[in-house]
Parts: C-alpha cells; sequence; structure tokens
C-alpha cells in the first residue's frame, strides 16, 4: 500500500502579519493565560504526596511545554515587532532630516512604543517566573514522592528531563476514533487458541493483534473465514477507519491469514482453507472488477459489469504471482516517448502494479540501468503541458489516460509523480482507474490474468448507502424435513454483485463496507490491491484461554514469511 499524495504544511511565520495594536492585545492575553497557569500551579500545591508520580509529571510536561511554546510566539513577536517599529522610525528620522521645515506638527509616538515594549517585557519575565515556578513545584513533588515509595520509576521525575516524547506535536493513531470488532457478541466467532500476526507495509504502517475466525460480508457474498484482529498500529492515517481489506494474490497473503477474502467469498477457494461451510453465500466465479469516477467508485465481484466499460475486456497475463504486475512497452505523452528505449532491436517492457492504495501516476525518475536514453519523469516535467493525454501500451494493447484524470482540479496540479528508488517501475493509481475498467481474474491463482477495457463516463456506480437488497432466508417445514429456500440465490450466485465505493477528500484512499459476525456488525475498511490479509481494529476476545505467542512472550511475534504485503 503505497500513498502518493502530499501533505498540506503547516503556515509559515512570514503568513501572519499583525498590527501595532492587536499584537499589543495578543501580549496581554498571553499575560492573562499565564495568570490562569498560575493560579492552576498555586492549588497543584494542595495535591498530595502520592500524586508526585508520572501521572503528574505529564501534567507537568505537557504544562512546561505550554508554556515554552506561548514564550517563543511571544519573542519572536517582540523581535518582529520592535523591528517594524525601527523601521519606521528610522524612515520618519530620515525625512525630517532631509526637509527640516517639516518637522513642525509632527508628534513622534517614541512615548508610546516606549511604554508599550516596557509591557511587553513584563509579561515576559512574569511567563518566566511562572516557569521557573513550576519547575520549583515539579521538582518538590519529585523529592517527596521518593522519599515516600524509596525512589522513582523515571528518571526524568529527578532529573527534569523529557522521559516521554511530546506527543501533542506528532499525530499518533487513535483506538477510540474506530469501530472494534467486539468478538463477544458475535455467536459465530470461532472459540479456539488465537494465533498472533503484524502485518507491515511499504509505507512503514504495522498493525498488530490476533487472528480470529468469523462469518464475513462483503457486498451480497459472505463466508466463514480467518481474518486478523488488530489491536495497535502505530499510523495516524488508520484514524477513523475500521480496517484494511486486501485483495491481492494468496502468494503474498500472511502465514497465519493464508486465504485473501475473495477467496473464501468464492466457492472454489483453490486448496485454501478447506471446504466451504453451509452457512455461506459464495460467488461462482473467482474474480472482481474496480473502476472509480469524480465522485466515487464501484466494486463489482464475479465478473464485470459490461454497462461500465466502452469496448471489449482485453485481457493479459500478470508477471507476478504476489501483486498484480503487467508488461508496459510504451508510455507516451503529447505524442512523445517516455520510456525511449536504448535498444531498440530487442523486447523492452517495464513492470506496472496496478493499486488502489496508489493515488497518481508514478513512473521512474532514473535511466533504469541504462535502458533509457531519458529520465521519463523528468522529460515528463519539462514538456507538461494542459489539456495532452498519456497513452500506456500493456502488453501491446493501447489505452488512454485522458487529461481531466490525470490533472488535480483540487492542487491545480499534475497527479503525476517519481517512483521510489527502491522500485524500477510503474505504479497504476487512481488516475487509471478513473480512465480504465479494471478486472482481476484469479480463476487459477498461480496464472492470474488482468483483464482491461476503456470506462464508460456515463455508467453511474451504485450509489453509497443505498437499500440493502438482501433477504432473509425462509425456513419451511414439511413431511420430509426442515430447508432453507433463498430467493434470490441464483441472482447473486451467478450474477455480478455491486459494492458502493467512497473515497476520501484528497482521493488517496478508497472505502468498503463490510460486515462481521453473527449477529453482522457493520465496519468501514480500507480497500487495498497492493496486500492480501483482511485485518479489523477488534477488542479482546472472551476469556477462553490466553493468546500463545510463539518465542516469545509479551510481545507480538512477526511472521516468518510474507509480512510485508
Amino acid at each position: 500500500m503505497l500513498h502518493a499524495c502530499s501533505r498540506p504544511s503547516g503556515t509559515r511565520r512570514g503568513q501572519l502579519v499583525l498590527g501595532f495594536t492587536a499584537s499589543a492585545t495578543l501580549l496581554f492575553s498571553f499575560v492573562v493565560i499565564s495568570q490562569h497557569s498560575v493560579d492552576a500551579a498555586t492549588a497543584a500545591k494542595h495535591v498530595s504526596a502520592v500524586d508526585a508520580s508520572p501521572r503528574y509529571m505529564n501534567r507537568y510536561l505537557k504544562a512546561k511545554e505550554g508554556i515554552n511554546k506561548e514564550e517563543k510566539e511571544i519573542q519572536w513577536k517582540l523581535h518582529d515587532e520592535i523591528e517594524k517599529e525601527n523601521e519606521r522610525l528610522q524612515g520618519v528620522s530620515k525625512t525630517l532630516n532631509r526637509h527640516p521645515a517639516r518637522t513642525h506638527g509632527v508628534n513622534l509616538p517614541v512615548a508610546a512604543t516606549q511604554k508599550h515594549l516596557s509591557r511587553s517585557h513584563a509579561a515576559l519575565a512574569r511567563l518566566t517566573k511562572h516557569k521557573a515556578h513550576i519547575e520549583r513545584v515539579a521538582k518538590s513533588k519529585a523529592t517527596r514522592s521518593k522519599l515516600l515509595h524509596g525512589g522513582t520509576r523515571h528518571r526524568s521525575s529527578e532529573t527534569g528531563q523529557h522521559h516521554h516524547p511530546h506527543k501533542s506535536s506528532v499525530p499518533q493513531f487513535d483506538i477510540t476514533s474506530v469501530n472494534r470488532f467486539d468478538p463477544g457478541q458475535s455467536l459465530s466467532f470461532a472459540r479456539e487458541l488465537f494465533e498472533t500476526f503484524a502485518l507491515s507495509y511499504a509505507d512503514t504502517s504495522l498493525l498488530t493483534g490476533y487472528v480470529g475466525r468469523d462469518i464475513v460480508q462483503l457486498g451480497h457474498y459472505y463466508a466463514m473465514t480467518r481474518f486478523g484482529c488488530a489491536l495497535d498500529c502505530n499510523d495516524p492515517h488508520f484514524n477513523g477507519v475500521d480496517g484494511i481489506l486486501g485483495l491481492g494474490l494468496p502468494d503474498a497473503a500472511l502465514a497465519t491469514i493464508p486465504t485473501p477474502l475473495i477467496f473464501a467469498l468464492a466457492n472454489d477457494r483453490g486448496g485454501l482453507e478447506g471446504q466451504n461451510y453451509v452457512n455461506e453465500r459464495p460467488m461462482h466465479q473467482r474474480k472482481f472488477a474496480f473502476l472509480s469516477t469524480a465522485v466515487s467508485g464501484e466494486l463489482q465481484l464475479g465478473g464485470y459489469d459490461r454497462a461500465s466499460t466502452n469496448a471489449d475486456m482485453v485481457y493479459v497475463p500478470t508477471t507476478s504471482t504476489t501483486e498484480y504486475s503487467v508488461n508496459v512497452q510504451s508510455l507516451t505523452f503529447g505524442g512523445i516517448e517516455l520510456l525511449n528505449w536504448r535498444d531498440k532491436t530487442k523486447p523492452n517492457a517495464l513492470p506496472a502494479i496496478f493499486d488502489t492504495g496508489t493515488t497518481c501516476l508514478v513512473i521512474p525518475d532514473t535511466e533504469l540501468g541504462g535502458a533509457v536514453l531519458d529520465k521519463p519523469f523528468s522529460k515528463f516535467d519539462s514538456i507538461m503541458t494542459k489539456g495532452m493525454s498519456f497513452y500506456i501500451t500493456i502488453d501491446g494493447h493501447l489505452f488512454e489516460i485522458p487529461f481531466e484524470f490525470w490533472w488535480q482540479k483540487v492542487n491545480n496540479a499534475p497527479c503525476v509523480q517519481a517512483t521510489p528508488p527502491s522500485y524500477a517501475g510503474i505504479l497504476l493509481g487512481d488516475v487509471v482507474f478513473q480512465s480504465l475498467v479494471v478486472e482481476f481474474d484469479l480463476t487459477k491463482p498461480h496464472k492470474p490474468r488482468i483483464g482491461i477495457a476503456p470506462r464508460n463516463p456515463l455508467y453511474v456506480p451504485v450509489h453509497p448507502g443505498r437499500l440493502d437488497a438482501l433477504k432473509i432466508p425462509m425456513i419451511k417445514r414439511s413431511a420430509q424435513g426442515v430447508f432453507v429456500e433463498d430467493p434470490h440465490q441464483d441472482k447473486y450466485r451467478h450474477g455480478v454483485d455491486h459494492v458502493p465505493v467512497t473515497l476520501n477528500g484528497m482521493r488517496t484512499e478508497y472505502y468498503a463496507n463490510i460486515s462481521v459476525g453473527s449477529p453482522r456488525q457493520p465496519f468501514t475498511v480500507l480497500i487495498d490491491t497492493g496486500s492480501s490479509t483482511l485485518a479489523i481494529f477488534a477488542r479482546m476476545p472472551p476469556q477462553h484461554g490466553n493468546l500463545q505467542v510463539p518465542h516469545h512472550t509479551g510481545a507480538l511475534a512477526m511472521p516468518q514469511s510474507g509480512g510485508t504485503a
């Protein structure tokens, strides 16, 4: 999963323009805030010595951090105002020196300026005094805690150094922002000893937890399968996202979660994880297609909808059994070849990966070890012109990427980037999924195929939040016994199911809804064709045994192979 996008930067100091009077008011507001902090510190003197613990130290560190921030802001604002005032007075002085006759009636605000600066210096002095007071209180608390408990658990309490990093300035993953799966509320959750997993991605994201087994539903298909129950994550981009749905190949899956969901939902699992269960609705064909528009997307299960394409689907073989990679022989922009091969007497090709976790068209910015004469990205950057289209040749088939799809209107910039130095190939992201309908044919897991066709611009994907067409099966009793009649069984078994897909504001992530357990618990997960594991954030399972971590205790074990998807 690669996130090829830019993040907005913070406000620069040069963007802050304050008037002379407004700055003085702002400085006095800092003094008021400081006075409130002094009152809070005075009240803290009455706290018992037991509170002189790391919990208090966290409060102290936060208070000290805020004071340091206020102090720095006052210092640079004061410095800027002094410079501005000096420049203004020097300009007035030069005018008076050149035209002495104009001194009549001129009122220089020197006294007002000195009065304002003295007040600012006084505010800064009070803030520094408050900071020293907080440090003395913390030192006194730490000393009393050491006498009561025979020592401290954190050396920072004795030395005054920061033991914990300031988390307020660095975004952190917040588990409370996601909807977690509760295995204790599911009647079909597997009651067994659980294995652990650690799932890492190319952008250094890491999810850790235990492996569970339950009924998972995507669209109108559902099956019993294994999935990751994540307890922790190191990536703040997962805030508000309940998990990740990997739609990749089995060879890229974890050893503890060997079956990707798309295989578990098929009536033929390809020899993975045994046969199907009775309480399942499997797909007739192990295929799925993906497309996106300017406002939404669609995941088609069991094949592709012919109404969504403008031409017949052409199929090309993949070059790998771990990723959806195809051969690209040519990439032109405005009629100019970007892959200018050095040796044109032999077949030349470059691998290109279809990845929903990538936003832009990502092309190399190297000479590929001498295989090409020019750096493709640098060449594009030098000839980039609005209104032009890309043309890409995949296994001899030519496809167009129009201007409206590779140009970002939000940023008023091209959505074309250079590949990371570690990958000598092309990444086909959202730009391509807006131009083409891509079908992933997994009928033969060791010989997967990619189907490609131009997207029909008149086709409207299914709207998110539409009414669920799934009907409750009818249970019938007769003299012959009890049986279940599913009125729409054939429709969803042999047809193509349409799953709504939503996008975030920057078009960097796709989301779909799934449900897990009995009764169903709904979740919104990230769609990623670059990985093969389903993982959702979950609570701890019921106490029917302890988690057994192989080789190590007290930590989650990394997988022996296939840990990176």
